[in-house]
């Protein structure tokens, strides 16, 4: 469960069978990009003390959590993957060509919610920030049982899933 923008250095590990992250949690904020610690950062919208935009932009992003020639999906990108879909909900989903579970979500307490694959539910970051009223959103994209839309995000210190692709 990545926090918007961060590198794969811990934080985002959680236990399948609780309420808990794996990690720990500091309430902390980051004052660069790589906070240093695997620590999940609790209590505040970002988990930077200043927003960084470019931190998952492409194959080089700064933080680029995948693997080597993969990427964090942009809204078009999962915009096509979900027009392949034969229904909007979260069946299409999993039988889709990315097969994305149910992933719940970590919330800015540290806490996980809708733990995966228990509910119909699933938050999946997306690497594209929108402007809205001269504050900088993150993108999700998210299906519940029987519907799938993009959502903008302030809270860049939630902890929600990714799918890597790769062109």
């Amino acid at each position: 469960m990545f926090q918007w923008g961060r590198g794969a250095d811990g934080h985002q590990l959680r236990s399948q069978t609780s309420r808990v992250g794996i990690s720990g949690t500091t309430s902390t904020q980051s004052t660069t990009d790589n906070p240093g610690h695997g620590n999940f950062i609790i209590g505040s919208l970002d988990w930077r003390t200043t927003q960084n935009n470019n931190l998952w932009q492409g194959y080089n992003g700064i933080n680029n959590p995948c693997s080597s020639g993969f990427r964090v999906p942009t809204n078009d990108d999962f915009t096509a993957e979900k027009n392949t879909w034969l229904a909007n909900k979260a069946t299409s989903a999993f039988s889709s060509t990315l097969k994305l579970p149910l992933s719940g979500y970590r919330g800015t307490d540290g806490n996980v919610y809708n733990s995966f694959g228990s509910n119909d539910a699933a938050e999946y970051w997306t690497s594209t920030v929108s402007l809205t009223n001269s504050v900088y959103y993150a993108n999700k994209f998210e299906f519940f049982g029987i519907s799938a839309y993009f959502y903008q995000d302030p809270y860049r210190a939630a902890g929600c899933a990714i799918r890597c692709i790769k062109d």
